[in-house]
């Protein structure tokens, strides 16, 4: 003889069922964490200073960070590295400022009695002096390692470097279009 679950019981089954197809289904559409290099192509001319910055986005709970930058010493000189606010300025190590390797890092963890951050913002700026040598050359995140305030764990984020061109005048005045043929 076969057994026929009751009424209730069959309706609980079938609604089970219902939520673990749909739960199973269900993927959260997170954004990423991104760190980045703003603006993305900067176009100097010899001897010109300039700002970088390296943005956070869309991070939760963010308390520390460890940025590494490179940088062509040949086309730059780095003049100056600085918390960007986004983090409050707490136990800072740096910036190392190496203008023959052409590497710079700052790291920074907020004391106690600072909350963790959320959002987008500035984490770092820094300042650069285009040397005399005409070129382009890569603005490279080597380390962009951020740290959240739960477990004190890495941050999963994704990495837009940048670069900079050191140009005359009219070469950087230049505005080139795309070819259009019909």
């Amino acid at each position: 003889m076969r057994h026929t679950p009751s009424h209730p019981a069959r309706l609980a089954l079938i609604l089970l069922a219902a939520l673990l197809f749909l739960s199973a289904g269900k993927t959260s559409a997170q954004t990423p964490t991104r760190v980045m290099v703003d603006p993305p192509l900067s176009s100097v001319q010899p001897g010109q200073s300039f700002t970088v910055k390296v943005m956070v986005e869309n991070v939760s709970d963010l308390w520390a960070y460890d940025l590494k930058l490179s940088f062509p010493p040949s086309l730059l000189q780095v003049t100056a590295m600085r918390n960007g606010g986004f983090l409050d300025a707490g136990m800072l190590l740096g910036p190392t400022l190496d203008n023959e390797a052409g590497t710079a890092q700052l790291v920074n963890t907020q004391m106690s009695g600072s909350l963790p951050k959320s959002g987008s913002g500035t984490l770092v700026e820094l300042d650069f002096t285009a040397r005399a040598a005409l070129g382009e050359g890569a603005l490279t995140i080597l380390t962009g390692d951020l740290v959240d305030a739960t477990d004190y764990l890495l941050i999963p984020v994704e990495l837009d470097h940048g670069a900079v061109r050191v140009c005359d005048g009219a070469v950087c005045a230049r505005v080139f279009l795309p070819l259009v043929t019909r």
